[in-house]
């Protein structure tokens, strides 16, 4: 069937637009049968590969990521995923095709190899995907001096590695060994001297060794959520003279003397500052003077992709966008003890966690200032997550700091009363409330109705409100939600009414969850309303997001 079929359905793929995207298409085809790819994994992994290289920050490299995924569907050669804004399919007659356009169109049947490692040298195989294989133990040695590429990501069974695994990889320039439960650094990896990507994020490694730094060629190192890492050596990765990509956000980097020495002043922290290609930093950090650091810091801060603020003990206040630009005639601006994001325009994602001093959160000040100095930002993801004393989020209409923001989730914020500062948010499509104590209203009831050119929530595709035991209103008047899929509501004994009419979610809903006891008692201005929504419920209890 292949030699057949194939050579007239390679027409979609040699009409795209150029060689980039063109290989950039048949690396999908490393990826398992069915398979939900998530795009932006994909993404990283194109980053990894060389096939994207031009770009500033990782926000641009994002951009010209999707615009590629955006090319290839509409090629037919991907289409959407199971969660269509998150990931891609890959049909299994467009990924047998890929694989055999990569073969050399059958020429070369063992260039992409997608099932098991080679029990005998193979000298035509450039890349090896394991991906999602229920691996447990790697113990032979491959013989394939010309690979290029090997993904063992998402074997959540693999734990060890056998001593000379590597040793026939001499040219291996992308290692995947994410999602995996790998509890040692392999010390050959030291030796891949070749190596540009490695990835050992959601690994249990406990350290990294010194010997990384002969990793001389390594452009790409991610070791994100890796939570029993206890030492990162700076100094080390400081060494890493090609370094574009270094990602440490949600691990215990910064725990330990090791990593900071003697930081008190937060100045170790310029020691990333010697990466001289660093164009992307994924970090979490403890104190405020690291903070303070960090955000004076205009190198790294413009590096500044993931930002984790945890802990910081003494930090009480925070904000988003700097403070307002000084008169015309006065180019001095005043210094202000409150840290704030003025220089992270390419901030996309930003935790708070365990902040148990922080009291007010302010992305304010922006009305109209825009200009050639002006402050915009992409930040899509904000977590307020623990932070008991939080009482205050002060934010102002058309603020760009948070013109791109699609996702928040909040939880375990027990001073807060209500969010109404979400309404300032127009691209909102995730919204996670849960475990909050205090919250007794979404949008505060003192908020007129909105008006027509205004529509709330009007991108929002999800709403999760989860052990809230004090909430009682999500709004006062229904909304349309032209863009609603899931309502999930769970522990929410006093939420009486819904922000729903005949005219909400028209087209759009797929399901509504929530306890059924919680539901027969739900009070409606019209009954009827009641019935347009009761084949969308989903019963039973709430089971997360």
């Amino acid at each position: 069937m292949g030699d057949e079929v194939f050579p007239i359905l390679k027409y979609s793929y040699d009409n795209l637009p150029n060689g980039m995207i063109q290989s950039c298409f048949l690396y999908c085809s490393l990826y398992p049968e069915d398979y939900n790819i998530d795009k932006e994994k994909l993404i990283e992994h194109w980053i990894g590969e060389g096939f994207i290289r031009e770009f500033e920050d990782m926000n641009e490299a994002r951009y010209q990521g999707h615009d590629i995924i955006g090319t290839l569907k509409l090629a037919c050669l991907l289409e959407s995923g199971d969660n269509e804004d998150s990931q891609v399919k890959m049909h299994d007659v467009i990924r047998d095709l890929a694989l055999w356009i990569a073969c050399k169109c059958g020429r070369k049947k063992d260039k992409f190899l997608v099932h098991e490692l080679p029990r005998v040298k193979k000298l035509e195989i450039e890349r090896i995907s394991l991906i999602h294989k229920d691996i447990t133990s790697l113990i032979e040695a491959p013989m394939c001096p010309n690979l290029v590429t090997l993904l063992l990501n998402d074997n959540q069974k693999l734990e060890s590695i056998s001593y000379g695994f590597f040793k026939f990889m001499t040219g291996l320039r992308v290692l995947d060994l994410s999602q995996t439960s790998i509890k040692e650094f392999p010390m050959e990896i030291v030796e891949l001297v070749k190596l540009q990507y490695l990835n050992l994020s959601s690994t249990l490694i406990k350290t990294i060794p010194g010997e990384l730094e002969k990793l001389v060629k390594l452009e790409y190192l991610n070791l994100n959520h890796t939570y029993r890492l206890t030492s990162i050596p700076l100094k080390v990765i400081s060494r890493l003279p090609r370094l574009q990509v270094l990602n440490l956000y949600n691990n215990r980097f910064g725990d330990s003397e090791e990593d900071w020495g003697d930081d008190s002043d937060g100045s170790n922290l310029e020691k990333l500052e010697c990466l001289k290609h660093l164009k992307v930093l994924g970090i979490t950090i403890r104190t405020v003077a690291t903070l303070q650091r960090l955000c004076n810091s205009r190198k790294l801060s413009r590096c500044t992709n993931n930002l984790v603020i945890m802990e910081c003990q003494g930090l009480t206040s925070f904000s988003l966008s700097p403070p307002p630009p000084p008169p015309s005639s006065s180019s001095s601006s005043s210094s202000s003890s409150t840290p704030t994001l003025e220089n992270m325009k390419g901030l996309n994602e930003l935790y708070f966690d365990y902040c148990f001093d922080l009291e007010e959160l302010t992305v304010s000040w922006i009305v109209a200032w825009e200009g050639e100095n002006g402050f915009s930002s992409s930040l899509g993801k904000l977590s307020l997550s623990l932070l008991p004393n939080l009482k205050v989020v002060r934010a102002m209409s058309h603020c760009p700091c948070l013109q791109n923001l699609s996702f928040v989730d909040i939880n375990n914020c027990d001073a807060l009363k209500d969010l109404t500062w979400l309404l300032v948010i127009r691209s909102l499509e995730t919204l996670i409330v849960s475990n909050s104590e205090g919250i007794e209203e979404i949008i505060c009831g003192g908020v007129a109705k909105v008006e027509e050119e205004f529509i709330t929530f009007s991108r929002l595709k999800t709403m999760e409100l989860n052990a809230l035991p004090k909430l009682k209103s999500i709004y006062r008047h229904a909304l349309p939600f032209p863009s609603l899929k899931v309502m999930n509501v769970s522990q929410c004994p006093e939420l009486k009414k819904l922000p729903l009419d005949s005219n909400s979610a028209k087209n759009t809903l797929k399901r509504i969850t929530g306890e059924q006891c919680w539901w027969n008692k739900l009070e409606w201005e019209d009954e009827s309303v009641k019935y347009v929504f009761l084949p969308y419920l989903k019963r039973g209890t709430f089971s997360g997001f």
